[in-house]
């Protein structure tokens, strides 16, 4: 089928209405980048040329087939250990400070893990900006390509969780396009503490799915990594902790059998090329690199959506397998967070007693 696009402005108030977990902010006051149809959202998942446009349903749900596949996939990990982690042993790395999550749609899942897995711990239930000026969560909204629609849960005890929806690397820092310069200095001028944890990611809107990249896409790759390593090392000092998070492996689709397979050369996994690129280039700078993300979800072709997401191009139908449902293998993912921090990568670790609970005013957010 032909893609059609859902994406476009929208000026009219009344339009303004979507019933959604965790929908965009609603800002009447200026026209952002809005969504007409009601439980779907519109992924583009590279700029290239040819890309397909996805309508994927809201939540990403698994069936109970693919839940169970998640489940195996974790008990052969060190013994099933991601299956024993709870909320009170990431919690202690959260207290008194912000854990932001930095990237794009897949990050915007785990932040939606993050909400389930710290449910018992989230205060409320309820969706905050990341500040109660509303100046400044404009300008943190106002990024290239897509809106950052950043959101944050308040925890118990003080600490939270935030996301940035961030597609590309390039709007990160010495970008003119966004205040501040870039979201990191945005964010560190004006929302961040240094005791709070960063954790970036950007790759799959740097170019196509398939693997392996061409050279020119990994150039330019290089060239978005050695701009976030340039503001690391300005900043590494006095800044909050951050971490680069690899990104989630990508399938082929099998139209024939409506779904997502694994590559033929096991060598060339989806995500891989821009994944070793990150490890080559940040570790120049120092910037640490959280991996595993791969080793969870490159055996999982089936913990996509596939054809449960309709798209296509040219009268070729195309599923969707670059997302991942939940509950599955995103909810994993937090494991590989909670190793990074319990190993003290970046310097990170709990707060001592002395420091207080931090207490962020709430302004909750509205969904559409």
């Amino acid at each position: 089928m032909n893609a059609i696009p859902l994406e476009e402005y929208v000026n009219d108030p009344s339009e303004y209405r979507r019933s959604i977990l965790d929908g965009d902010s609603f800002l009447p006051e200026s026209a952002s980048w809005r969504f007409r149809a009601r439980e779907m959202e519109p992924y583009m998942p590279s700029q290239a040329p040819g890309s397909p446009w996805f309508t994927v349903k809201k939540p990403l749900d698994c069936t109970a087939d693919q839940t169970a596949a998640a489940q195996l996939l974790a008990n052969r990990a060190e013994g099933g250990a991601p299956l024993r982690l709870s909320p009170c042993d990431l919690y202690p790395y959260l207290r008194g400070r912000t854990l932001w999550l930095i990237g794009d749609s897949n990050t915007r899942s785990l932040f939606r893990a993050a909400q389930c897995f710290l449910l018992d711990l989230w205060e409320d239930q309820r969706v905050c900006a990341p500040s109660t000026d509303p100046n400044l969560v404009r300008q943190l909204d106002a990024l290239p390509l897509k809106p950052g629609t950043p959101k944050c849960i308040h925890l118990a005890g003080g600490g939270r969780v935030c996301m940035v929806h961030v597609v590309q690397g390039w709007a990160l820092a010495n970008n003119t396009q966004v205040a501040g310069g870039g979201v990191l200095p945005l964010l560190y001028s004006n929302f961040s503490s240094p005791h709070d944890i960063v954790v970036v990611n950007f790759g799959n809107w740097h170019g196509p799915r398939a693997e392996p990249k061409s050279q020119e896409y990994v150039l330019a790759y290089k060239q978005a990594l050695r701009l976030l390593g340039s503001f690391y090392l300005a900043t590494v000092e006095t800044r909050p902790h951050l971490i680069f998070h690899e990104s989630a492996s990508t399938h082929p689709y099998h139209p024939a059998s409506r779904a997502c397979v694994d590559y033929p050369d096991p060598a060339a996994v989806g995500g891989g090329s821009f994944n070793k690129a990150a490890q080559e280039v940040l570790r120049d700078y120092g910037v640490p690199v959280v991996g595993d993300a791969a080793a969870f979800t490159a055996p999982a072709p089936w913990g996509h959506p596939g054809a449960r997401a309709q798209g296509g191009r040219d009268g070729v139908e195309q599923g969707d397998c670059m997302h991942f449902c939940s509950p599955g293998v995103t909810e994993l993912l937090l494991w590989t967070l909670w190793q990074a921090f319990n190993k003290g990568v970046a310097g990170i670790a709990p707060l001592p007693p002395d420091v207080g609970a931090t207490e962020w005013g709430c302004s909750e957010m509205r969904y559409y």
